[in-house]
């Protein structure tokens, strides 16, 4: 049945019936190229053009809401900004066979590229074709970004900086979060603690500039062009959301001196930040780490990750799926008490703690100490203690589709590099991605 389409007035993209304001919707005739608007009630129905009275469907995708926005400030700079007409293809044509001399000498042979400076640069340009404001440093091997959230649910407007570089074909943002006085107490490390166990996106991690957040965002295959801006506005969007979880936890630790586990859990309730993708089932979980080369099987609702056919039970990974991400963990060892032992601390990653033989009770001050000392090193895989256990753990969340078959393989290769007790670092699919 054909819907006639009545004239109506149309005022800046908004169709007014009576005294009732619509939202229109533009429709183009494929035959004579005429446009009309017409309301929204029309999706989905046929109407016909009012030039050439040809039958035109009316089709409607609907936008995506997010609560909370996000905006990048303008640059005041005007030298700075880089507009989409900046951009130019040029094409080369090959030169005529006549200008070619046979006596020239063969090119010397050339270093490979430097993958992590490309990947950088990568994400450079998509800050800038999008007019956000960034700053390159030197050497152009990371640059920095300044963003606005803004939160009309709250009502609050918050600006950051993030430091945004490239690290073993990983990309990888940071951005401050606490300034830390001379003198920390072993509170703020417990509260590291149970916030990295909890957050989604980012490891909160101490070091000499205060309390920072990192996050490490695997790229897609060279071919695909590494990123795009959807995966860098949902991590920034979800950066910003464990960031706000865990300040004024953070905040308190430092002023009295107070864990409050029961505070960090209810401000986590709700780990994911509103996102557009939606989360795999284990079922298809289980079915991506089979193309990826890995074992795996749904054990009692968790994947179990090995490179051969074992028994799930004695699978050391075991991949969880949460609502709207999923959370891998190896166990490394046990908590009795005060004390704790590390039993299956691979080589590479024992060599990154201290040695202290004037404390060698493994206090467990000394515990949270050295899993933020980890952290400061790792990438994808966080360290964390739980009441009972040490466990290595990694998340994962979609950002623009759910995780791919080479983003698995190098999620499931971070994980088994801290299962494994000898060093394979070298045969990452990372560092494969990477060249």
């Amino acid at each position: 049945m054909l819907h006639y389409a009545t004239h109506v007035l149309v005022n800046s993209g908004v169709l007014f019936r009576g005294n009732v304001a619509m939202q229109t919707l533009s429709v183009t005739c494929d035959r004579c190229g005429s446009t009309m608007n017409c309301p929204e009630t029309d999706a989905g129905k046929n109407v016909l053009c009012e030039v050439c009275l040809k039958v035109i469907q009316v089709t409607f995708t609907p936008a995506l809401k997010f609560p909370e926005k996000i905006e990048l400030e303008d640059s005041d700079d005007e030298d700075a900004r880089c507009t989409r007409d900046g951009f130019q293809a040029v094409s080369f044509k090959e030169a005529p066979a006549a200008y070619c001399s046979r006596e020239t000498p063969a090119a010397t042979p050339t270093l490979p590229k430097d993958s992590d400076k490309a990947l950088t640069n990568v994400a450079l340009g998509i800050f800038k074709i999008n007019n956000w404001p960034c700053q390159e440093e030197r050497g152009y091997r990371s640059f920095v970004a300044r963003v606005k959230f803004r939160s009309p649910q709250l009502g609050v407007t918050t600006t950051d900086n993030f430091n945004v570089s490239a690290e073993q074909g990983l990309l990888i943002l940071q951005s401050p979060v606490l300034d830390l006085p001379d003198k920390v107490s072993a509170t703020v490390l417990d509260t590291l603690n149970e916030i990295n166990q909890r957050s989604v996106s980012s490891v909160f991690i101490q070091n000499g500039q205060g309390i920072v957040m990192r996050h490490a965002l695997i790229p897609l295959q060279p071919q695909e062009g590494y990123l795009n801006g959807a995966m860098l506005l949902q991590t920034l969007r979800q950066m910003n959301h464990d960031r706000r979880h865990a300040l004024s936890l953070l905040r308190q630790a430092v002023e009295n001196g107070k864990l409050d586990p029961l505070g960090i859990a209810r401000a986590f309730a709700q780990p994911m930040a509103p996102s557009r993708v939606q989360n795999q089932t284990i079922d298809q979980l289980v079915d991506v780490a089979a193309l990826a080369g890995f074992v795996a099987f749904n054990n009692g609702g968790q994947l179990t990750l090995s490179r051969e056919q074992i028994s799930p039970d004695k699978c050391r990974v075991r991949i969880s799926v949460c609502p709207g991400f999923i959370r891998g963990s190896i166990m490394l060892g046990e908590r009795n008490g005060g004390n704790y032992t590390w039993r299956f601390v691979p080589p590479r990653i024992r060599a990154l703690l201290p040695i202290d033989k004037s404390n060698e009770s493994g206090r467990l001050a000394q515990l949270y100490e050295q899993c933020n000392q980890l952290n400061e090193h790792a990438n994808l895989v966080r360290i964390v203690s739980t009441q009972k256990h040490v466990v290595a753990t990694s998340t994962f969340f979609p950002v623009d589709q759910p995780i791919s078959i080479d983003q698995f393989k190098v999620y499931g290769e971070a994980l088994l590099q801290f299962a494994e007790s000898d060093n394979r670092i070298g045969h990452s699919p990372v560092n494969k991605m990477a060249g």
